[in-house]
């Protein structure tokens, strides 16, 4: 209910209704102008409030841009940040990997460094092996060394109480050149200690590479016929078999430019050897009949009586030319040998070819002994016409190898020796054997 009709009802009975009216509308104006001071005072709030929401919508906005500016900076500090990092990290990564590639470098020159150390150890010890083998070489040659020189020894003076026989048999006024059979037993042995020594001295060294041999004649006539093969060329390729070639070699040189060639005589020498060879009975072996064994007799006893004719001819001057012949030849066929000889590795040329030329020398000798004595002297090296076969009734087995029954003979390292007669000129109806066969059965192939 409005304030009009209140006051309309409560002075319906009170007062008059023109100032009722009066009042009313004068209330109703003042209250239009509170309504309108209100609504006035509202709008004034309400844009006094926009104009506060304006500016605080300004200062918010001007708030968001500086957060805006502020997670820019910071986004883009971060993103500078994040691609440092980045950086850091892919230098780290190369660091890393750089470590990596230096660790494996290190690795691989410790491994090369400790390979190194392994294989000078393994020198070391290879040369102390070597060393000690060289030593244990060392004992067993001063061993040998001192076996040789009992032996030799035992040489001397069965040579010098045999010299005593043969000077009370010449003071019997025997007439022909006594020779003894210890005597003779005892120059070959002798020769055959120097044979031997001379191939393990020069010829046990290993070879860098296999030798290519020149075909000369001494070659030919004395090294191709050590076996019946071409398989000489393995053994004096080897170092271990080369030494019993060399021994093989220097014999047959001893037997073909030697013995029974006279080369003490000097210029006489050729004419004797001729001579005799053809005089020399052809014996072919096997049993001899009484004719055989007449003739036999009759030229040795020539052959001692010739020879001791010309030892009787030649006067001093005689004998210095025969040793300046002697010594031309023998310089001839060692610079033959020698031609070869040379590529299986002697270290001491000069030691080798003076032990060359002692053994030549020495052979002369003991040709010079036999050739003026009656009894028939003869070399054999067995049948090269087939494989020899191990028998120790006609051959001994060289020293150092062992036994084996049936083995093949691959080389007659010195010949042996068969004597028929007496120094005296009896006894030519039996011979028998001064010597065996010196012989080996090692082949390159067993020490390879």
């Amino acid at each position: 209910m409005s304030t009009v009709h209140i006051i309309e009802k409560s002075t319906e009975n009170t007062l008059p209704l023109s100032p009722v009216i009066a009042i009313v509308n004068k209330y109703s104006h003042a209250n239009v102008r509170s309504s309108e001071k209100r609504e006035n005072f509202r709008q004034k709030k309400t844009y006094a409030a926009e104009e506060a929401l304006s500016e605080s919508e300004l200062r918010l906005a001007s708030s968001r841009n500086e957060v805006v500016q502020i997670k820019e900076t910071y986004e883009h500090e971060l993103r500078k940040r994040e691609m440092d990092f980045m950086g850091a990290r892919e230098q780290l990564q190369l660091r890393e990997e750089h470590w990596k590639v230096e660790i494996e470098q290190r690795d691989s020159e410790r491994q090369r460094r400790d390979i190194e150390v392994q294989q000078w150890t393994l020198g070391r010890q290879q040369s102390e092996i070597e060393r000690q083998e060289w030593e244990v070489g060392r004992r067993q040659w001063e061993s040998k060394a001192e076996r040789y020189d009992a032996d030799l020894r035992d040489i001397k003076s069965r040579w010098k109480q045999t010299a005593k026989e043969l000077n009370g048999l010449r003071a019997q006024g025997q007439g022909f050149y006594q020779v003894t059979d210890n005597y003779l037993y005892d120059l070959i042995t002798q020769l055959r200690y120097k044979v031997r020594d001379f191939g393990i001295q020069y010829f046990s060294e290993k070879l860098p590479k296999r030798s290519q041999f020149e075909p000369n004649r001494v070659w030919k006539e004395n090294m191709v016929p050590t076996t019946r093969d071409e398989s000489y060329l393995d053994l004096v390729n080897c170092s271990e078999t080369r030494p019993s070639v060399i021994q093989a070699f220097m014999w047959r040189v001893i037997v073909q430019e030697v013995f029974c060639k006279f080369r003490w005589a000097g210029t006489a020498s050729s004419p004797v050897t001729q001579l005799c060879k053809d005089l020399e009975p052809c014996l072919n072996g096997g049993s001899l009949s009484p004719a055989d064994i007449e003739a036999t007799k009759r030229f040795h006893t020539w052959r001692a009586t010739t020879v001791g004719l010309l030892l009787d001819s030649m006067d001093e001057q005689k004998r210095r030319q025969a040793d300046v012949e002697l010594q031309k030849w023998m310089s001839e066929v060692h610079d033959e040998a020698h031609v070869n000889l040379r590529l299986l590795g002697p270290n001491d040329q000069k030691g080798c070819q003076q032990g060359f030329l002692d053994i030549i020398d020495e052979a002369v000798k003991i040709d010079k002994e036999i050739s003026r004595q009656v009894s028939r002297v003869t070399w054999t090296f067995g049948s090269e016409d087939v494989i020899q076969t191990l028998d120790l009734a006609s051959m001994e087995l060289r020293k150092g190898e062992v036994f084996k029954p049936k083995s093949k003979v691959t080389l007659v390292t010195s010949p042996g020796v068969i004597k028929q007669g007496k120094s005296t000129g009896e006894g030519f109806e039996s011979s028998f054997d001064l010597l065996k066969m010196e012989v080996s059965c090692e082949t390159a192939a067993s020490w390879q």
